[in-house]
């Protein structure tokens, strides 16, 4: 119905023209009511009648529906000098508002609200003449938030804007050992950014980190463009503080460090401290030759009753039949292992629990793609008092529900990784890392937390 009405509106200017007055050249070039500009099609159609006013309102927003192409210039309208009403402008992912630049006064509100725009400078001219005879209204626009001064300030477009440095972070509160990822929200045309961390302890990549320690920590930033750098500290900017369900946590950053608030440290027999994926991270490769294994002392905080938890990352290399990787070791004559992780030839992970109740451990095992040379592979077990869930690569690959187990059997021997206390054959194969034992069940959420590690 609009694109008739242009054509007939564009008729009448041509057979008049002629015999008009000054008065009606006037009158023919305004637009009386209300338009609705939501597509490129209706901005290009109206502007084609070249009307320099409208006598209304002038709406200016997205196309809602599939059918039509969503505005991506308004140069078209560049005819247009006075609006009698309103301007509204909403909803618009343009570069500039280039078009509206010739507009010289708005009778009543100019409303810019919810848009993506990188120049609103075009009404400059407008806003700084006080062509706006109504109230100006500014709310919600990106990738800045436009304000009058800026209009006066000639802040009105992305590259004008000076390097103010901001960030962000989903969460400034956090465990130990989360993985956080920074976002440098900075406006203005910066080509560089640089971040830097406090603590003693903690591992990043570029605007990422993990913090090893519990401590409130400063956050800097400094960014750069051609001309321009700034640095900003954000004091106290990050709380860090443990987990108090998890109670064994090795990144193998130096050695074998416990980074909960339990201090299982372990103790290295031959393990060699390697790259993992990355400088930013360390692994522990086992069995090179040789048995090799990290012995963690017992401690009350490594048994459990109810509920308890294990990851790991980790990749195989050739050799390994059955092999063990995380290991309670049980009582002497006991084959009730308390709880372990196991590898199984080919290309498959076993978890273990022994329960009060149960004359042998109950065993899960699920396959696995193998990455071959990255330790993008996860197992994570669970137990939360009734069913006992593996999950491979953050999905649950097998589980098993139990009833009258009583509790998980408890040991006062040493939890070792990749190897047991008898030594022999059974020794793992591999890198393991990222190691992480909680004296709860992890939900699903939390173990696609844990599994996304940043820096893989």
């Amino acid at each position: 119905m609009i694109k008739t009405i242009f054509k007939l509106m564009t008729i009448t200017l041509f057979i008049f023209s002629l015999g008009c007055s000054s008065s009606d050249n006037e009158e023919l070039n305004t637009f009386t009511g209300d338009i609705t500009l939501s597509s490129q099609l209706q901005v290009d159609n109206f502007g084609a009648n070249n009307y320099k006013v409208v006598n209304g309102t002038l709406y200016i927003t997205k196309a809602f529906t599939n059918n039509n192409i969503d505005i991506s210039n308004l140069s078209t309208l560049s005819s247009i000098k006075e609006i009698t009403g309103d301007l509204t402008i909403r909803f618009l992912n343009i570069d500039n508002l280039e078009g509206l630049h010739n507009i010289q006064k708005v009778g009543n509100t100019l409303a810019i609200s919810d848009n993506y725009i990188e120049d609103y400078c075009a009404l400059q001219g407008l806003i700084n003449s006080s062509g706006v005879v109504g109230e100006i209204y500014l709310d919600n626009n990106e990738p800045f938030e436009i304000a009058v001064p800026d209009f006066e300030n000639n802040l009105c477009n992305i590259e004008n804007r000076p390097l103010i440095p901001d960030i962000n972070v989903s969460n400034t509160v956090a465990y130990v050992g989360d993985y956080l990822v920074f976002e440098n929200i900075t406006m203005g045309d910066y080509t560089e950014d640089n971040w830097s961390f406090e603590g003693l302890n903690y591992i990043y990549d570029t605007n990422k980190v993990m913090y090893l320690e519990a401590g409130v920590f400063d956050v800097g930033l400094t960014v750069s463009n051609p001309t321009n750098s700034e640095s900003v500290l954000f004091g106290d900017y990050m709380n860090i503080t443990h987990d108090p369900d998890l109670v064994a946590f090795y990144q193998f950053i130096i050695d074998a460090q416990d980074y909960s608030q339990f201090n299982n440290d372990g103790i290295n027999n031959g393990a060699t401290l390697t790259n993992s994926d990355t400088d930013f991270d360390k692994a522990y490769l086992f069995g090179q030759g040789s048995s090799s294994y990290i012995s963690v002392a017992n401690d009350y905080s490594l048994n459990f009753t109810n509920s308890m938890s294990i990851v790991a990352f980790f990749d195989v290399e050739v050799g390994n039949i059955n092999r063990n990787m995380i290991v309670k070791n049980p009582d002497f004559g006991s084959n009730k292992v308390p709880y372990g992780i196991y590898y199984e030839h080919p290309n498959k992970i076993a978890l273990k629990v022994s329960f009060e109740n149960l004359a042998e451990p109950v065993e899960l095992v699920a396959s696995f793609n193998d990455s071959l040379t990255t330790l993008n592979n996860s197992v994570v077990g669970t137990w939360d008092g009734d069913t006992l869930k593996l999950y491979i690569d953050g999905q649950l690959q097998n589980e098993i529900t139990l009833t009258g187990t009583g509790q998980i059997v408890n040991s006062n021997q040493p939890l070792t990784i990749g190897n047991d206390l008898n030594g022999g054959n059974n020794y793992y194969i591999g890198r393991l890392d990222d190691i992480r034992i909680y004296k709860k069940a992890l939900d699903e959420t939390e173990i696609n937390k844990l599994i996304l590690k940043w820096w893989q």
